[in-house]
């Protein structure tokens, strides 16, 4: 009875608590991720599919949820993906010319600083 009963429970924890972003929504907002350098990177991610970045200086792009990802690919050709790895959002970066499905150029932790694209993170305003 009590198996049966834990049974119930975890299959209803994990129905209610998705381990994986599903929905554009999860992704839309003020990130910062680290540059292949090192260097902190801020994407802004709009709900209309923009995206823009502070790297190269405001570099535009367009974004979308592709099987649980966010995709985005900036002007200069670069691609970003976020994804969800035991628990925490990871980007991982493209060269020009290299597919979101081979291995990534660079990867980095990504932080959502805010859900609104234009919030801000940090304990002042600049």
């Amino acid at each position: 009875m009590l198996k049966t009963f834990v049974r119930v429970l975890l299959l209803a924890f994990a129905t209610l608590c998705p381990l994986q972003a599903q929905e554009k929504s999860d992704y839309v907002g003020l990130w910062w991720v680290s540059h292949g350098d090192g260097a902190p990177l801020q994407i802004r991610l709009y709900s209309d599919g923009r995206a823009w970045s502070d790297y190269p200086s405001n570099n535009p792009g367009r974004w979308e949820v592709r099987e649980g990802r966010m995709v985005c690919l900036w002007a200069d050709d670069w691609k970003e993906v976020f994804e969800l790895k035991d628990g925490r959002a990871v980007k991982l970066g493209f060269r020009p010319g290299v597919d979101v499905d081979a291995p990534p150029s660079n990867v980095s932790r990504a932080v959502r600083g805010s859900s609104s694209p234009d919030g801000w993170f940090g304990s002042s305003r600049l």
